[in-house]
């Protein structure tokens, strides 16, 4: 119930390595878990490049330290990234599409100046 930070960003050089980081006091326990729409990346490279970090101190490691142990709230907290993922990645495409937009009018625009020019 309490919140926890959860940064994303995009890694653009390479591609292939996406996920979720998540650490417990400052370890890293699980690198690049794949949540939401990354699980279905296989066909339709949908949030391919997208990095997490969250800081999972409400959760407990396994006794291994290299997995948290598969509870209620883990299984919860993946739900939850995969939610949060959804929506960065839907923002991410929309502000690429109008970025494109933007760009083909501008290039409209400075077509149609040149055609005046002459």
């Amino acid at each position: 119930k309490e919140k926890v930070k959860v940064t994303f960003g995009l890694n653009p050089k390479k591609k292939e390595y996406y996920g979720i980081m998540m650490y417990h006091k400052n370890r890293l326990i699980k690198a690049y878990e794949k949540v939401g729409c990354q699980l279905k990346a296989s066909g339709q490279r949908v949030g391919i490049g997208v990095i997490g970090i969250i800081e999972c101190n409400f959760l407990k490691p396994a006794h291994n330290k290299q997995d948290f142990e598969y509870t209620k709230e883990y299984r919860l907290t993946l739900g939850a990234l995969g939610l949060k993922l959804n929506d960065f990645w839907k923002e991410v495409t929309e502000k690429r599409a109008r970025e494109r937009e933007f760009q083909a009018l501008d290039k409209d625009d400075s077509d149609d100046q040149e055609d005046a020019d002459m």
